[in-house]
C-alpha cells in the first residue's frame, strides 16, 4: 500500500515454528517501494529467527519503540532494514537479546541497516539491557549511528558500528560488560 504501517503489541508475541520472526513487518520492497513511515510498539516478544524483524522500502521513517523482553532466540533481537529516505530510531526500556546467528555469522541484540550517508538512533533508556553472548550487542552497516545508553540501562558484548560517522555515549548506563566497541 502507499500508507504508513503501524503495529502495536501490549501483550505477549511468542514465535515457536523454525526460523520464525516474532513480529515481521516490511514496507513495499526494492522493485515497488510502497509506503511510508512504519512504527512497532511491542512489549514482549521472542522469535526463533529475529524477535523483531522491520524492512522498510517505501520514503518515510522507522520507529521501533520496545518496553519488555525482545529475543531473537536463532539471530536478532531486533533487526531493522530501513532502504527509505527517513530516520531509523529504536528505543529501548527492557532486554533485547540477540542469538547465535548462522555461522559465521552472529546476531546481534539490536542490528541497524539504513546505508551510507543515512541515520539510525538507538536509545537504551532506564532498564535497557541489550545484548548477545555471541557476538555484537548493537551493530550498524555504512550508515550513521547514534547510540545513547542512559542510566539504569546496560549492554553486553561487542559494538560493531561499520562505516558511517558514529557515535555512542554512555550518559550513566553501565559498560562494564562490553568486550569491543569497534567504529568502523
Amino acid at each position: 500500500g502507499s500508507g504508513s504501517t503501524s503495529i502495536t503489541a501490549t501483550g505477549t508475541v511468542t514465535v515457536t515454528g523454525p526460523a520464525g520472526d516474532g513480529i515481521f513487518a516490511r514496507n513495499g520492497n526494492t522493485a515497488n517501494p510502497d509506503g511510508t513511515d512504519m512504527t512497532v510498539l511491542a512489549a514482549n516478544v521472542t522469535g526463533t529467527d529475529d524477535g523483531i524483524d522491520v524492512r522498510n522500502y517505501g520514503s518515510g521513517a522507522v520507529n521501533i519503540i520496545t518496553t519488555g523482553t525482545v529475543r531473537g532466540t536463532g539471530n536478532n533481537g531486533i533487526y531493522v532494514n530501513n532502504k527509505g529516505a527517513g530516520l531509523t530510531s529504536v528505543t529501548v526500556s527492557g532486554l533485547v537479546q540477540g542469538g547465535p546467528g548462522v555461522y559465521p555469522a552472529t546476531g546481534s541484540g539490536i542490528s541497524t541497516v539504513t546505508g551510507a550517508g543515512k541515520s539510525s538512533i538507538i536509545t537504551l533508556n532506564a532498564g535497557g539491557v541489550v545484548g548477545n553472548y555471541y557476538g555484537d550487542a548493537i551493530s550498524n552497516d555504512a550508515g550513521n549511528s547514534t547510540t545513547t545508553i542512559n542510566s539504569g540501562a546496560q549492554v553486553f558484548g561487542k559494538f560493531s558500528m561499520g562505516g558511517g560517522s558514529d557515535s555512542v555515549t554512555f550518559n550513566g548506563g553501565d559498560f562494564t560488560l562490553v568486550s569491543q566497541i569497534d567504529g568502523g
